[in-house]
């Protein structure tokens, strides 16, 4: 009986531990799911910084439209102080005009190209940080891969072992059980023995007074014939003589 009732309690906990593996095998593809969203927010979000990439870009041209307008700007200003020097004194407040104009062509000009240069610091910098972004998440989203597709691998073949286990189990409980049926069974038959050995040695005892009844009643007989056997012997020497 307790052997069934252990088998039955195995029972019961491979069961458990079958539904706990299986929703270790939905947790992993829960998880191999979430990888995948992972995947493709980094996918957007590469695909963002190249947006902003190009628009960097289209910055960096702007940028050097205005260099160029701040160099023509200074040959300008440069032809007009050529032409203010020409003009003499007439050219002199002319001239001033043209100086500061070609100045401030020149710090734009240098400032363009400051720009220009940070600006494509900036696009190489992006670029890097995409290539690095994107290699760095697919290896770990391939590794989390495999050690996702290994899991749930891990856990199907769990829980067919646990399946096994459980249909091994319930035939061991039904064979336990049947084992404690025959034993109770067994335990009947022994009580009915055990009240006919009783019967038998009642029986045994009431032989043995009998055959010690018999024995006294053939030795009274033996006795009475011996008596017989002696006064036959008389009557017959009687009779001779």
């Amino acid at each position: 009986m307790q052997t069934a009732s252990s088998t039955a309690e195995s029972r019961d906990s491979a069961l458990r531990g079958k539904k706990s593996t299986e929703n270790v095998g939905f947790l992993m593809s829960e998880i191999d799911k979430s990888n995948q969203d992972i995947v493709t927010q980094v996918r957007e979000s590469n695909l963002q910084l190249s947006e902003i990439v190009t628009l960097i870009r289209e910055i960096g041209t702007k940028t050097k439209v205005i260099n160029e307008i701040a160099f023509q700007t200074k040959l300008l200003s440069f032809n007009a102080a050529v032409e203010a020097a020409r003009a003499g004194d007439q050219g002199k407040g002319f001239a001033v005009v043209a100086q500061e104009v070609g100045n401030l062509a020149q710090v734009s000009g240098s400032a363009a190209k400051e720009i220009s240069m940070i600006l494509e610091k900036s696009t190489v910098t992006v670029e890097s940080i995409i290539a690095k972004t994107t290699e760095k998440v697919d290896a770990i989203i391939h590794q989390g891969t495999l050690r996702v597709e290994e899991g749930i691998a891990a856990s199907k073949e769990c829980a067919s072992i646990l399946d096994e286990i459980v249909s091994r189990i319930s035939t061991i409980n039904v064979m336990a059980q049947e084992i404690a049926n025959a034993s109770q069974e067994q335990t009947t038959g022994m009580s009915e023995i055990s009240r006919a050995m009783e019967a038998i040695d009642h029986t045994a005892q009431a032989n043995a007074s009998a055959s010690r009844q018999v024995a006294d009643i053939t030795s009274q007989l033996k006795s009475e014939n011996e008596k017989i056997q002696t006064l036959t012997t008389t009557m017959d020497q009687l009779l001779a003589a």
